[in-house]
């Protein structure tokens, strides 16, 4: 694991306490979307550049992410995250394969 995502997790476990504000915003965001889950995922890649070396296009390897996020959906095949959300909307979704998932907690 990365040092960011160390960090991450290690400042969710710090911040455990109940209060009265999180009471408050816990009651306003939809019951499906209050499970925030820590994600380490490999994704695709690919060189941006439009023409390159046999030896650079050998050497690429598929990225390993670090994702945090409210989950909104589960298959038996994908999950979808999202990073923000309101009383009636969300934003910042990603839909990760499970296939792809290296590491998944509930944080």
């Amino acid at each position: 694991m990365t040092k960011l995502a160390d960090l991450i997790l290690a400042a969710n476990n710090e911040g455990q306490e109940e209060s009265s504000d999180d009471e408050e915003i816990s009651e306003e965001v939809n019951e499906d979307m209050c499970e925030v889950h820590y994600v380490q995922w490999i994704d695709s890649a690919s060189l941006t550049s439009p023409w390159s070396s046999p030896q650079d296009i050998a050497d690429l390897e598929p990225a390993i992410v670090h994702t945090v996020g409210f989950l909104v959906n589960e298959t038996n095949d994908f999950i979808t995250l999202v990073s923000s959300v309101t009383d009636d909307a969300a934003g910042g979704d990603v839909t990760i394969p499970k296939v792809s998932i290296k590491d998944r907690r509930v944080v």
